[in-house]
Formats: structure tokens, sequence, C-alpha cells
């Protein structure tokens, strides 16, 4: 595993620019909308059926956000029986099926990560109740919260592939730890499958947020200026995989999801007079 782990550190490092990606400027993303000024700390973000939906993470409502993809407000869906501890992703399976990330955890001391599943057929309702709930803990963390040098049981960003979870932990090192969690109810430990270190000119970069597209297998894991694009041929996470990397404009940015067409949208939080906007990016198709 560490020597996974240094290879992919010197892939992204230096490697990059042989595939083309390393850039001069950050590539211009087209701002759709401003979203209003009380949604200040928006965290995820997922498109099903030409609709977006979104989440604030810590204490604020449990509910979801749901705009047009032009950026105009279409409602908000309240959830019912649970509060939002820390919800920090959205993502979705094939049958487009909804599911919260409640898994924040900056000072690695929780002990009820969850991941909850809104059926489909629930997101035209004003109130939903969770069809599922799946609990999980990290079986490395031994105390909570551990001492600051090991406190690395934070995360920001998770897909759906197949019948699990694959989970992306966030550490200002730019190691990112990545799990697997069986998409089903119940109580689990997470298993640690491989760990990527992730750094654009030596400057680490912490994920924090992760979108797939099952159509091309596509996965692309977001830091706040920066994109990691990887085509997945199995359910690992090798460096070969990776193909491009991609500078955006800085802002704080903590959602990404596929639209159409290859179509990424993504939204940054609120920060005094900056951000809490909505941006689109054509995804460009690899060689």
């Amino acid at each position: 595993m560490i020597n996974k782990t240094y290879i992919f550190f010197l892939f992204l490092s230096f490697g990059c620019c042989f595939l083309g990606s390393c850039q001069k400027e950050p590539t211009t993303l087209e701002t759709v909308a401003s979203f209003p000024k009380e949604l200040k700390e928006l965290s995820g973000i997922i498109e099903i059926e030409n609709k977006l939906y979104l989440v604030e993470d810590s204490n604020n409502e449990a509910v979801i956000w749901v705009f047009h993809t032009d950026g105009t407000l279409s409602g908000k869906i309240e959830v019912k029986g649970f509060e939002n501890r820390d919800w920090e992703a959205l993502t979705r399976d094939e049958e487009g099926n909804l599911y919260i990330g409640d898994f924040g955890n900056n000072d690695s001391d929780r002990k009820d990560l969850r991941i909850l599943k809104i059926n489909k057929k629930e997101l035209n309702r004003n109130e939903v109740v969770p069809s599922q709930v799946t609990t999980f803990n990290y079986p490395e963390q031994k105390h909570f919260p551990p001492k600051k040098k090991k406190k690395s049981f934070d995360a920001e960003a998770f897909i759906v592939k197949g019948d699990v979870f694959w989970l992306f932990t966030k550490n200002k090192n730019g190691i990112s730890h990545v799990y697997q969690i069986p998409n089903r109810p119940g109580n689990f430990k997470a298993i640690l499958t491989d760990t990527l270190a992730l750094s654009v000119k030596d400057k680490p970069v912490m994920v924090t947020d992760a979108a797939f597209n099952t159509r091309t297998q596509t996965l692309v894991l977001l830091g706040h200026s920066v994109l990691f694009t990887m085509q997945l041929k199995t359910d690992r996470f090798p460096s070969e995989a990776v193909t491009s990397t991609v500078k955006l404009n800085t802002s704080q940015k903590e959602g990404i999801c596929f639209g159409s067409n290859e179509t990424l949208f993504m939204v940054d939080e609120r920060v005094k007079k900056k951000g809490g906007n909505l941006y689109r990016l054509k995804l460009k198709a690899e060689p």
C-alpha cells in the first residue's frame, strides 16, 4: 500500500504533463446562476432527470433543495426523522435513487456515520422518510477523537458503483483513503481498499466531492480548485487510471455531479461575497 501511494503521488505531481493535462491557466467555468444568499454552505449536488438536488452541511436544515438546471428554484424536500449532523455529499444509483452522505467528521469524533437513501419515486414530495439507513465505522479508528496527527476519518465524497458505496476521505495532507461499504440497510465496518495521495505541483489536494458516470465509467474527484479524472475498469483505483488533471478558478468548491452529455455541474460555498454559485463544465472526451 505504501508503494502504491508513493507511485500515485509521483504520477499526479510530475506525470500529468505527458498526458497533456498540466495547465498554465485555470479552466474557465460557465457560471449558470447564483444561489439565494441564505444558502451559504452548499456541500452536495446530484442530477436526476434534469433536476438538481442540493444539500447544505453541518447543522443546517434537514432539507434537500431542488433546482432546475438553469439555477432556478423548484422547491425543497424535508427529510423527516433525521437531523443534519453533517451532510457532506449526495450521490445516486442507476435507478435514480438518491443517497445523502451524513458522514462529515472534521474532528474525527463521530460514532453515528450514516448514509440515507431516498427512493426516486419520493422525490416529487415535500416530505420524505429515508427508505434505507446504512451506518458504518472505520475499524482503524480506536479513539474518538484520536490524536491530532491521526485525525484522518473525515469524508466529503462518495459514489455508488454496483451494489457498494465507495467513500473517499478528506485530509489536509492530500491523502485520501478509499473505503468500500455495502449498499444495503445495516451497520458495517468500512473496508479500506486503496490509498491515494493527491497533489498538484507538490501541493496537497483535499477531496471535497466525487462524481461517477456509469456509462463511461469516468470518476471525477473534486478539490476546491482542481479536478482529477479517472477511468475505472475494475473496482480498484490504481494510479494508471488517472487520465487528466483540470485546474479551476479559486473558490471553495464542495459539490460536483454529472449531468447529461458529459456535462459537470459544480457548486461552491459562499465565503463573504465570493461563491454561492452553480457552475457548468463540459468534460472533454478522452482521446
